[in-house]
């Protein structure tokens, strides 16, 4: 005895069809989530580990590292923050934008490059009133290095 369930007079759609489409449906949404939630994991883990090594580097005492810790993480929520807000619109591959499309995509870049400078203006205004700019200098430094060592590792491993 085979179930059927009827989209329309004319087309009957059988029980295991609909169940593989589910579970197609349900596979490509855990697949996508997944993929976010590694991206976020990735995000987080550098992050943290950018932190280690900066403090590794003492460029400051552990009440300024306490206190640029805070900052820095604000910073880097407020990033996430403009990335999410300005996402651009991705075809399927092979399709072309539509012209509005485009004329999004290029808002949205201009939107986010704004927005990135003012949170970094902000962000180095805050740092000066916490630490000094020899400090803020070497911080950076240290972020630059971090950044060669993970692409580094990164690279190491992709091949």
């Amino acid at each position: 005895m085979r179930l059927r369930l009827t989209a329309s007079p004319n087309h009957q759609i059988t029980m295991k069809k609909y169940l593989l489409l589910l579970t197609i449906l349900f596979a490509t949404v855990s697949t996508f989530a997944q993929s976010c939630t590694e991206q976020q994991n990735y995000r987080k883990n550098y992050r943290e580990g950018e932190l280690k090594y900066i403090e590794s580097q003492n460029i400051m005492t552990e009440a300024e590292f306490a206190e640029f810790t805070v900052v820095y993480n604000n910073y880097n929520a407020d990033r996430g923050t403009v990335r999410k807000e300005n996402k651009l619109i991705k075809p399927e591959q092979g399709v072309e934008l539509t012209d509005e499309q485009a004329a999004f995509n290029v808002q949205a870049k201009v939107n986010k490059t704004v927005k990135s400078a003012e949170l970094y203006k902000n962000y180095i205004a805050t740092l000066q009133t916490k630490l000094t700019n020899k400090q803020i200098l070497a911080i950076e430094q240290a972020q630059a290095k971090y950044k060669k060592i993970k692409f580094k590792e990164l690279s190491k491993k992709s091949k």
